[in-house]
């Protein structure tokens, strides 16, 4: 039958020669338009998989109708921090935040999605007979929940795909996304809908058969088995589908850019033998992109800091312990000498949740844990910058932040009692790319800074500030956007006496 299917899919493009028909009544072209016929058989043998790809287009339109504007990288402020949902080395195969690195840029629900799966040095993907699923490396692997969260539904009966080799896809599947497990990781322990706004939920898809060890209703925790990676569904070879969807609808929920705690981050050797597409050189470095191998940076279980909620911090022994820890990096850090870049990157690699490229703290640095602490490539700080990063911190690429800043996500209960009583809440930071931050700023719990803005020295930022603009004072409000008039705000110097009339007039 698998190979009635395979013609039949070939065979039905016969029928474009039966065109002529329209304008001649010869019966060779009514015989050549008969091959449309296997098209038919072909939507009758997948109906289900048919029926699933209607769904699909329908829900285009209802997203972008029940979406204004579309969630991305930019203007969606994220409720869970999440984990890698597997083990070990893992590498990206498709997947970023634009549309050009995309999993399915026209597909909203999969827009942020990812694949993962696992490449040795040589960049194969399996040892052995390349038609057995169990050749694959990442086949039967133990898959993870990526964050707290209850299960909102699942399926269990998909056979694995026959795998075809050359990019094809078995026909006779049940269903695109194979078994998978959906997750719901916000309003947990509430009845609030599944159409509720701010929702987030995480699917799992291409489950191994018989290995879904989770039901319905059942609460899970982050890191907690839920399956075994396989190659159900919609699926080329084994490997793991991976999205978070702002609904519960497979088909016409918005998906969400997703942000991962903890993970270290490095090309994949030999990535161009498995895929042969140029890598992406432009991707957002707060977020992962296809040719990475990934894997969680976390050694041991961080300490349960509910995010947005309050919850008893000041007298907690686990959270004291996990602060000494801190405040001890952070010295040793402070007392190295300003020049032992070698040795500051050590600490900081081991500290921090996540570093780009060529990223400078300029002692003295201070910070509560560390590793909720996430900056992108080419960031510098001066002198005296303070974290508290109950929860995390996201700071972009090209972000300067002048001497004597504090950044806090930490605020007090307003109730005597419950301050007293040492009860905290938590909220993330999340400053954009080339932001510049004056000197003796604070950055307070919850704030977004959007790309490209200016805060002014001494300023309390409380809420929101978008992108592209001025903003000073206390607290901190928007002056104006930065245009073009402001690249000539300063006399540019030109050495040799390029200029020199120029330079005088200024």
């Amino acid at each position: 039958m698998r190979n009635l299917l395979l013609w039949a899919f070939r065979l039905k493009w016969l029928g474009l020669l039966g065109l002529p028909m329209l304008i001649s009544d010869h019966p060779f072209w009514k015989w050549m338009w008969l091959f449309w016929l296997f098209g038919l058989l072909e939507i009758v043998m997948q109906l289900p998989v048919f029926i699933q790809s209607l769904r699909q287009i329908a829900g285009i339109v209802i997203c972008e109708a029940q979406n204004r504007p579309m969630p991305d990288k930019d203007n969606y402020t994220p409720q869970v921090r999440y984990r890698l949902p597997f083990e070990g080395a893992w590498t990206a195969v498709n997947g970023g935040v634009n549309k050009e690195t995309s999993h399915s840029w026209e597909i909203n629900s999969q827009r942020y999605a990812y694949d993962f799966l696992i490449l040795d040095e040589e960049g194969k993907s399996f040892r052995g007979d390349p038609s057995a699923c169990e050749s694959y490396y990442c086949y039967g692997q133990t898959i993870l929940a990526p964050a707290d969260g209850v299960v909102e539904e699942l399926r269990t009966d998909c056979a694995d795909s026959v795998i075809l080799g050359n990019g094809r896809t078995d026909p006779l599947i049940r269903d695109i996304r194979g078994n998978y497990v959906l997750i719901r990781h916000t309003n947990l322990g509430s009845d609030v809908s599944a159409a509720a706004s701010g929702s987030e939920y995480s699917l799992l898809a291409h489950l191994m058969p018989g290995s879904i060890r989770v039901k319905k209703g059942q609460l899970v925790k982050c890191g907690e088995p839920v399956a075994r990676c396989g190659n159900s569904g919609n699926s080329t070879e084994p490997h793991l589908h991976f999205q978070v969807q702002r609904t519960k609808s497979f088909f016409s929920a918005a998906g969400l850019p997703i942000h991962f705690s903890s993970v270290l981050r490095s090309p994949q050797p030999g990535y161009a033998g498995y895929d042969s597409r140029p890598l992406p050189v432009h991707e957002d470095g707060r977020f992962l992109h296809r040719g990475e191998r990934i894997q969680n940076a976390m050694k041991k279980k961080k300490p349960d800091i509910p995010v947005n909620l309050l919850f008893q911090a000041c007298y907690n022994p686990e959270l004291e312990k996990e602060i000494a820890a801190c405040k001890e990096a952070c010295h040793r850090y402070n007392q190295l000498s300003p020049n032992d870049r070698e040795a500051q990157q050590e600490i900081l690699a081991g500290l921090l949740g996540g570093m780009g490229k060529d990223a400078v703290f300029t002692p003295p640095f201070w910070c509560d844990y560390g590793y909720h602490i996430f900056v992108g490539d080419s960031f510098y700080a001066n002198h005296n910058l303070v974290i508290t990063d109950g929860a995390e911190v996201r700071i972009g690429d090209h972000v300067f932040i002048a001497p004597n800043c504090c950044i806090t996500t930490a605020e007090h209960a307003l109730d005597p009692a419950q301050r007293r009583a040492g009860m905290e809440i938590a909220k993330p930071v999340n400053i954009g790319n080339d932001v510049w931050i004056g000197a003796g700023s604070t950055i307070l719990a919850g704030v977004t800074i959007g790309d490209g803005s200016v805060i002014g020295a001494g300023s309390v930022v409380t809420k929101d500030i978008p992108a592209g603009v001025i903003a000073v004072g206390v607290p901190c409000r928007v002056v104006r956007e930065i245009n073009e008039a402001d690249k000539n705000r300063y006399p540019l110097y030109e050495p040799d006496g390029e200029d020199d009339s120029a330079a005088g007039k200024n």
